[in-house]
């Protein structure tokens, strides 16, 4: 299913759902019947390829802005050649990224081990850092918050020269083995100090019989020259060592993911179509070529074209250059500002931020295109097809970045760069080629390509509706990006990152529950529409008047007058469609004739 663009009313055999109509007035996304067509062109092995390029480049010189917006292959197992330069490669990718997804997990396997060992010996250090804390603050004269800390890091330390060391000295003298002579030893050598050494003083001081303070006396010279000489020397080289293999296996494991992401992209890219529901109606109709038998390849791509042009009309003028404007004139709400500024602020501390960024970060300004609000509610009323078709979130800062494209479109263009100039107009022609290459190799091996301009068509359209066209290219992007991340065990499978991932399976409090039904309340708050503060007060009865109207089928020019575009069909189609968008298309179609030698 493609995503659904509003369009306006009364295209024959176009029925869309109420809010993917618009008047006039608030969008053009206008296709009259006789700017569609269909071009088919049997030709040489090579000659179609060789036009399409030509095509894409001259459409560049011509001043459009050429992007591909889908593709797909299908390659029949007869056609060996093309066979095994295709699908092959792609089914090598995938033992390649197998093994590198294999060596990834490998990696982490080892950082996990390294890890535990790490915190092992963390622990240790942690217990040194608090004797020499407790020297500092003994010095100082903090005799309380000393001798606290001490004890906890003195205590921890024997209790592992308990466990860990003395244990192991033999039967008749390790103190857990002994404990059964003297009940109370072990009790007794956690309370003695570094000063504890002589037998009769620690007789004396802890009053317990001479021969238990001969062992203990003997147990805290060993303990402290095991504290302090052995174990002290070893903690800190192997800490060291640890933290070293831990920064390594780290390293490699972002090394091993680098190294497959260009796979991942590029298995990717290789679409076949019938992985594409949408694509087996299409590859059925190759039935004919009898695909199973002859040795036939196919491949489609989908083509967009789009420049601006200026409107006749003086009162409908447009600026030469772009100016600064306030980001809520632009269209962006109270909370998608703070959004976008919480980016960028994020953002200036690793790079430096491009003057617009700042303009907006510093001073909620933005650069305005020809037409303000240009966020306005045709483009919200959108966003839900793209954000379903693609599985995607459309944030504020893709809004942002939407209009940025467009914007630094116009700068190159209103410089000549990319061929013929841009005015500065909120009125584009359009053109969408959706393109079938197929190649055949016959049983006389000879080749031939059958080039097919399926439903090649012109329309015009506003500003807002090419936004909604780079919204749905950055869609694109983000499915691609969202693949590798997920294959990566970077984003979980429903898109969600780790760390959401991570609040939704730990426990949450009534507080925290209260939280997140509140913050989905104003997610589905901001969807709403926004009233355009330009508006006059009677502009918003027009607009009630107008789908009141359009309710019963009636269409009342009049009440379609409150938008910022023009509101005319008449004046559209007999100046606007005559004038500018029917000869641009004539010459793409007679261009394409006249590249396949086909007499106009």
């Amino acid at each position: 299913m493609a995503v659904m663009y509003p369009e306006n009313p009364g295209r024959p055999g176009v029925d869309l759902p109420r809010k993917f109509k618009i008047p006039f007035s608030e969008g053009l996304n206008y296709t009259p019947l006789w700017l569609e067509t269909k071009l088919d062109f049997f030709t040489p092995h090579g000659d179609g390829s060789r036009n399409f390029f030509k095509l894409m480049s001259q459409l560049g010189k011509w001043g459009f802005e050429v992007v591909k917006v889908d593709e797909s292959i299908e390659v029949s197992p007869v056609f060996q050649q093309y066979y095994q330069l295709t699908i092959a490669q792609k089914q090598q990718m995938e033992g390649q990224i197998k093994q590198g997804l294999a060596s990834i997990a490998t990696s982490m396997s080892d950082l996990d081990l390294v890890k535990h060992d790490w915190r092992k010996y963390k622990e240790f250090v942690d217990y040194y850092i608090m004797l020499d804390e407790a020297k500092k603050l003994l010095k100082a004269g903090k005799r309380q918050e000393g001798i606290t800390l001490r004890l906890q890091g003195d205590q921890s330390l024997r209790s592992v020269f308990i466990d860990q060391v003395d244990v192991h000295t033999g039967e008749t003298i390790a103190l857990k083995l002994i404990a059964p002579r003297w009940p109370t030893i072990i009790a007794d050598f956690m309370k003695l100090e570094d000063e504890d050494i002589e037998q009769r003083a620690i007789k004396d001081k802890y009053g317990i019989s001479e021969a238990e303070a001969v062992v203990l006396g003997a147990k805290n010279r060993l303990y402290m020259q095991w504290r302090d000489s052995l174990f002290k020397k070893v903690v800190e080289e192997r800490f060291r060592s640890l933290t070293e293999m831990i920064e390594a296996r780290k390293k490699s494991v972002i090394e091993y993911k680098n190294m497959v992401r260009p796979l991942m992209a590029r298995y990717k890219l290789i679409t076949q179509s019938l992985e594409k529901g949408s694509e087996i109606a299409r590859f059925q109709k190759l039935a004919p070529y009898l695909p199973d038998a002859q040795a036939v390849a196919t491949d489609t791509v989908k083509v967009w074209a789009w420049k601006p042009f200026a409107p006749s009309e003086k009162y409908k003028g447009t600026r030469e250059i772009s100016m600064l404007t306030a980001a809520w004139r632009a269209g962006f709400r109270h909370e998608e500002q703070e959004e976008i500024k919480r980016v960028l602020a994020k953002e200036k501390e690793r790079r430096d931020l491009a003057p617009d960024e700042k303009a907006f970060l510093e001073e909620e300004l933005v650069e305005a295109l020809p037409l303000e609000p240009s966020i306005d509610n045709v483009i919200r009323r959108s966003l839900e097809s793209i954000e379903k078709e693609y599985n995607v979130k459309i944030g504020p800062m893709d809004l942002f970045n939407a209009r940025r494209r467009l914007l630094d479109r116009f700068k190159k263009g209103m410089r000549g760069v990319g061929g013929e100039s841009w005015v500065f107009s909120p009125y584009f022609m359009m053109f969408e080629l959706p393109i079938i290459r197929l190649t055949m190799k016959l049983p006389n091996g000879n080749e031939a390509e059958d080039f097919i301009a399926d439903s090649f068509n012109g329309s015009m359209q506003s500003q807002n509706l090419i936004i909604l066209r780079h919204l749905e290219i950055m869609a694109r992007e983000k499915t691609i990006d969202h693949y590798i991340k997920q294959m990566l065990g970077e984003m979980g499978v429903s898109g969600q990152s780790i760390d959401e991932i991570e609040r939704m399976e730990t426990y949450k409090s009534a507080e925290e529950e209260k939280k997140i039904k509140e913050m989905k309340k104003e997610k589905e708050e901001a969807k709403k529409e926004m009233r355009d503060e330009r508006w006059w007060p009677h502009q918003a009865i027009l607009r009630k008047m107008y789908y009141f109207f359009q309710f019963f089928g009636i269409n009342i020019e009049y009440f379609s007058t409150y938008g910022k575009y023009e509101f005319s069909r008449d004046r559209i189609e007999k100046e606007y469609v005559k004038t500018d968008l029917t000869p641009t298309f004539l010459t793409i179609t007679n261009w394409l004739k006249h590249a396949f030698n086909v007499p106009l």
